[in-house]
């Protein structure tokens, strides 16, 4: 298959290592085991796509408001052929999108990042939509599209994707043929949705919803769109009724409806709440702490601290945990608290973080990200371990697994995990929990358990080795096993390619080392690889 051949394998290993930061699950080792240029190429060496294609294991995320979206876990190499596809396919559809859709465009050049800055691209959306409220007496409809990559209909897309010019060609083609069946196979039912979170995903989005931007554009509506957040300005409230109505029935046709309860008709008002929230102005505050931040010394960082404390406080009791807002504060506050020269007071922050664990879920990453780095008390740590185990509030698999690690991390610090808490993963391993939290109790064990922890994990391997989640973690967390008992207990029920992971685990410079502390700043570091978050 000459398809597979043209693929730019190490194009798409730079993209996706960047792709991967940012997962639901992040990998301990984010497969750089997989990801060796080598081993790429020795597996896409094949001029057939008939070992590509696994079954992706499907769990459930919690959203705001406690509801739920799925998340589509593939197998690494699959994965990668994924974007190796988009990225020979994007080139060619992208332009074939209008200026209108101002989310995931392409990024010029061959670089890691293959869309534009998604800060300015939302920035860009806010500011037209404004400019256009501004010509006159109007009303802005506001609406965004309801389980939007749930609902994508494969075969439809597969359609769009052949209509064009550009399918004209053998390997395009061939391409096509390889993309659809990859996302056939990890559809729960094969018909309807594509992996969430992953950037080739978010350009099918694109493509898929393109001839419905043209039917708005045509109907001569002042429509734009952000991923499923969509915008249009209408010139009274009954203009905007008649639209909404269009668009419903337009969107249907394709297998998609909006969100009933994030559609509203809002006069351009900034005192109304609703249209600030829609339309977000610069946060002062934020701006006020980015500059500071952006001097890059260390006495204007100090000036930041308590307007820093003060604001996450604030968004920590108005429960705004899942806005961009928040997701700033955490950035800036990971890195102080790995940098020893500033000292800032965490007080009112840490034990209410904590709670919200139980209180706001969705934001668990976040929120994670700080206990991570943050001083912890004895208490807060005890807090953290009894809602691990506790079966009745920790039910969202996404956010047991990040506890998890959380956990290793924290008791990696101590050199060892605590015993009682090591035999109650132990149990784990052989209870009904669902498989991304005994993966993270199996990650647990490996890094802070003994000889014997170990060993009894990999005697109950038999019993869980159905899940790739779990296998990813016993490979992870059996690194330092010895290879009589790997020969016994592992390498009878995993593939060829999880033993040839092992292998090169053991081998390299990571081996015995994952969900390690994060390593303390340098003053020069404190102000680097942050991204530049701004509201809305």
């Amino acid at each position: 298959m000459k398809s597979l051949r043209n693929l730019n394998y190490v194009l798409a290993v730079k993209r996706l290592f960047k792709d991967m930061r940012d997962d639901w699950f992040v990998d301990p080792l984010m497969y750089k085991d997989f990801l060796d240029n080598k081993r790429v190429k020795k597996y896409f060496a094949s001029d057939t796509g008939e070992r590509f294609g696994h079954i992706a294991e499907q769990f459930n995320l919690p959203k705001a408001g406690f509801t739920l979206r799925y998340s589509l876990q593939t197998f690494v190499f699959d994965r990668l052929l994924y974007q190796a596809l988009i990225d020979q396919l994007i080139e060619l559809y992208d332009p074939l999108l209008l200026p209108i859709c101002y989310s995931n465009r392409l990024r010029l050049g061959r670089g890691p990042f293959i869309f534009q800055d998604g800060v300015s691209s939302w920035r860009n959306f806010i500011q037209d939509v404004s400019v256009e409220l501004e010509s006159g007496k109007k009303v802005l409809l506001v609406t965004d599209i309801q389980n939007y990559f749930e609902c994508i209909e494969i075969y439809r897309l597969e359609m769009i994707l052949r209509s064009s010019s550009c399918a004209k060609d053998r390997n395009n083609s061939e391409s096509i043929d390889l993309l659809i069946g990859l996302l056939r196979k990890w559809s729960p039912d094969g018909q309807r949705g594509i992996p969430q979170n992953q950037d080739a995903s978010h350009f099918l989005a694109n493509i898929y919803m393109n001839r419905f931007d043209h039917q708005m554009l045509s109907a001569k509506h002042k429509y734009f769109r952000y991923v499923d957040d969509i915008r249009i300005v209408c010139r009274d409230e009954f203009a905007a009724r008649k639209v909404l109505k269009d668009l419903i029935i337009e969107l249907r046709r394709i297998g998609l409806n909006v969100n009933s309860k994030k559609t509203k008709i809002l006069k351009p008002d900034y005192s109304n709440r609703e249209f600030a929230e829609c339309m977000p102005q610069p946060n002062r505050v934020i701006e006020e702490i980015d500059a500071l931040w952006k001097h890059r010394t260390v006495s204007s960082a100090r000036v930041a601290l308590p307007k820093l404390h003060a604001y996450t406080q604030q968004l920590i009791s108005e429960g705004k945990t899942n806005e961009r807002e928040f997701r700033f504060c955490i950035n800036r506050l990971e890195q102080i608290a790995r940098c020893s020269v500033l000292s800032f007071d965490f007080s009112g922050i840490i034990a209410p973080a904590v709670d919200l664990l139980v209180a706001q879920p969705s934001s668990s990453d976040s929120v994670i990200r700080l206990l991570r780095v943050a001083p912890l008390k004895g208490a807060h740590v005890e807090k953290i371990r009894r809602f691990a185990l506790d079966k009745r509030r920790n039910i969202y698999e996404w956010q047991g697994y990040l506890i998890w690690q959380l956990l290793t991390m924290l008791e990696k610090k101590q050199k060892r995990g605590t015993k009682s808490f090591r035999e109650l993963a132990k149990s784990i391993i052989t209870q009904d929990w669902a498989p991304p939290m005994k993966g993270g109790a199996i990650l647990y064990l490996g890094a802070c358990g003994d000889g014997s922890d170990k060993r009894h994990l990999l005697k109950k391997f038999s019993q869980n080795s159905s899940s790739r989640m779990i296998v990813r973690s016993t490979v992870i967390a059996s690194q330092e096993m010895s290879e009589v008992e790997l020969e016994r207990y592992l390498y009878p029920y995993i593939s060829f390619q999880d033993r040839e992971s092992l292998k090169i685990i053991r081998s390299s410079d990571f081996n015995g080392r994952y969900l390690e502390p994060l390593s303390d700043l340098h003053p020069k570091e404190l102000f680097d690889n942050l991204p530049t978050i701004t509201s809305g």
